[in-house]
């Protein structure tokens, strides 16, 4: 039978806390303990969207600019192989709008077939429990097996005021 894989980045998060002792985040690690992890990942670049074309796409990106700027390029990714051959479902879930970073244009060209952004959440950069909810509820409701790519936000550093007020 072929496995559901669901895919949870975690945004703006190092390796070095979790060699930390006491390790201030102890359930991530019983997570990784018991899941398969990459314990040494390299996006080459600064940009959560290069991550997601390294992670999905196994190149890296070139780092004078993040791969979003590179429209015409074709993909061959691991979302795209998945449906295809295997005959997935697959889907991205993130709590932005999907113009940040022309996700809509890539995860299509990267194979994605469902889209989970806003305004299906409400509130921009809200707390990851909610896509991975959703996530969840996508593998449970697939006739197929499922991909699914979470793309977190909660460990994220704010970026503006109202974000910062938010987050209090």
């Amino acid at each position: 039978e072929k496995p559901n894989i669901l895919i949870y980045q975690l945004e703006s998060v190092s390796m070095w806390p979790l060699t930390s002792d006491p390790n201030p985040m102890p359930y991530l690690q019983k997570l990784m303990d018991e899941n398969i992890t990459v314990k040494n990942f390299i996006a080459n670049g600064c940009h959560t969207i290069d991550a997601e074309y390294a992670t999905l796409c196994s190149f890296y990106p070139h780092s004078d600019m993040p791969i979003a700027e590179k429209k015409d390029n074709t993909y061959d990714c691991l979302p795209s192989t998945l449906q295809k051959k295997h005959s997935y479902n697959t889907a991205v879930f993130h709590t932005n709008v999907s113009d940040f970073w022309n996700r809509t244009t890539l995860m299509k060209k990267w194979g994605m077939n469902d889209y989970f952004f806003v305004p299906y959440y409400s509130f921009p950069k809200m707390d990851d429990s909610i896509p991975l909810e959703t996530a969840v509820n996508y593998i449970a409701n697939s006739k197929n097996p499922a991909f699914t790519y979470v793309i977190g936000y909660t460990s994220h550093g704010p970026h503006t005021n109202q974000e910062i007020e938010w987050n209090k």
